[in-house]
């Protein structure tokens, strides 16, 4: 089984670059963004207090535009990043455009599913040249273990760490996590956190809500807008998307529109009756 071209498409839309040390991540449901540890820059010193310290807003790439991203969480044992908003109280043009960027992207499910011990499943790499890898992963621990192993058929080079690894209907698995293979070399086989295993509670229960839970109209007709070539308006604001060139996406720009005034609410039919019965009940004691 092959993975579809629509599915292809919207992995790469949902796909960022990290351009300061190379690297790429992935944007999934619940407005995260998950790359390796060794993408970002980051310290264990205790100083990494969230979104208290601008030296480590994150640049990223995302669909033409810079952006930029805050950690959340690094695991460096399994070589995870969580990235998410920054904070908007103190870079709130930074936190807008991500968000922004968020609205307007189909992001990737998460997958938690189990796989039988020891048996291949089909897996597949966008990598940073922007061309798929085939291969497998393969789970040999029945504890639920944070890891898979992964083989693609060709090498995998530096600059696709951190890169997305799906299944055929464009689930995601983990992130690449390899720097490279002995002396440079690129590397076939290797292992792959699994998100929703290797980070923090909190987190890991973002990425299980957010990929279970259906997604919402609006943010149906925000992606839809975002790869639309016309203008997309609805009430809360107007998403211009123009179309993909040989040089890349364009980037979209949003504009802001006032929410409409919303006409007074009826007064509830039982209302209304317990004041005509209080009306009619007067009436009577006034009666000789």
């Amino acid at each position: 089984m092959t993975i579809a071209p629509e599915i292809m498409d919207r992995v790469a839309r949902a796909t960022v670059r990290f351009p300061r040390r190379g690297g790429q991540g992935v944007l999934i449901r619940g407005g995260l963004v998950l790359t390796a540890a060794h993408v970002i820059e980051w310290t264990h010193e205790g100083c990494m207090v969230l979104g208290e310290d601008a030296r480590f807003l994150q640049p990223i790439e995302a669909g033409g535009r810079k952006l930029m991203a805050y950690p959340l969480a690094v695991e460096p044992v399994a070589d995870l990043a969580i990235l998410g908003s920054p904070d908007g109280q103190w870079v709130p043009d930074e936190a807008e455009a991500f968000e922004q960027f968020c609205e307007a992207t189909a992001a990737v499910s998460l997958t938690t599913e189990e796989f039988p011990i020891g048996e291949p499943v089909p897996a597949y790499v966008l990598s940073h040249t922007r061309r798929w890898l085939t291969g497998q992963v393969t789970q040999w621990r029945p504890d639920g273990a944070a890891q898979l192993t992964l083989e693609v058929d060709e090498g995998i080079e530096g600059g696709t760490s951190g890169s997305p690894v799906v299944t055929e209907h464009g689930l995601l698995l983990g992130v690449v996590s390899n720097a490279g293979g002995t002396r440079g070399e690129p590397y076939r086989k290797g292992s792959i956190p699994r998100p929703h295993l290797a980070a923090p509670v909190w987190l890991a229960r973002q990425m299980i809500e957010s990929s279970d839970r259906p997604r919402s109209a609006e943010e149906e007709e925000n992606a839809i807008a975002a790869r639309s070539p016309a203008p997309c308006l609805n009430t809360a604001r107007a998403v211009a998307h123009q179309p993909r060139t040989d040089q890349g996406e364009k980037p979209m720009s949003v504009i802001r529109l006032p929410q409409p005034v919303r006409p007074a609410k009826p007064v509830l039919p039982q209302l209304a009756q317990q004041i005509d019965d209080l009306s009619s009940n007067s009436g009577e004691a006034r009666s000789p």
